[in-house]
């Protein structure tokens, strides 16, 4: 049951850092737009 607990939790922490990887990859594509936009 321990063993169940850790690994779903495990489970959700990659999740979330899956998550808060996508959005600053996001964020980082969208402030390097703005750059070129402005730029051009």
């Amino acid at each position: 049951m321990d063993f169940l607990k850790l690994y779903t939790k495990e489970g959700h922490n990659s999740v979330q850092g899956l998550l808060k990887t996508l959005v600053h990859f996001v964020s980082v594509i969208c402030f390097l737009s703005s750059i070129i936009l402005v730029s051009v």
